[in-house]
């Protein structure tokens, strides 16, 4: 049991020591609209990249500062793109966002969430990037109060 505590703090410290940064990764993938989402057409806007489940205890704790924040930034220069890692059918997850009021891009298709999860490295959710306007990782591992402040020093 000591050493599986040990594990996980490693890897918890790693994560957080070593984020990803640098330009970030594009991808391209259906949102539950059926339209095409591709991160690099989102250059010139500030991007959350949010990584999440409806599973996930901390992602619905996380749901109203996302809205706090979608409904203060919204507009030409801000988005939001959640990408679900849902072990439940597609419609679940979809119903689940109707019924919070969660009006971003949203990405539910396990193959391609689970792709696109890999090539970000994310060890564990919720976990959210933050893009700036030219397409760089700027920050990650923040939340609440401080992803706000981050999106709108961004923004101004």
């Amino acid at each position: 049991m000591k050493k599986l505590i040990l594990i996980l703090i490693i890897v918890f410290i790693s994560v957080n020591i070593f984020p990803l940064s640098g330009p970030a990764l594009d991808f391209s993938a259906k949102d539950i609209d059926g339209n095409i989402v591709e991160l690099s057409k989102l250059k010139g806007k500030v991007v959350i990249l949010d990584f999440w489940a409806t599973w996930c205890p901390p992602c619905i704790k996380e749901i109203p500062n996302l809205k706090k924040i979608y409904q203060e930034f919204k507009g030409d220069d801000f988005e939001i793109v959640s990408i679900a890692l849902e072990r439940k059918p597609k419609e679940h997850a979809v119903k689940f966002v109707a019924e919070n009021g969660m009006n971003w891009v949203h990405i539910i298709d396990k193959a391609k969430g689970r792709e696109i999860a890999t090539e970000y490295k994310i060890k564990y959710i919720p976990t959210m990037y933050v893009i700036g306007k030219k397409g760089d990782i700027l920050a990650s591992g923040l939340r609440g109060e401080k992803l706000k402040e981050k999106i709108s020093e961004l923004l101004k």
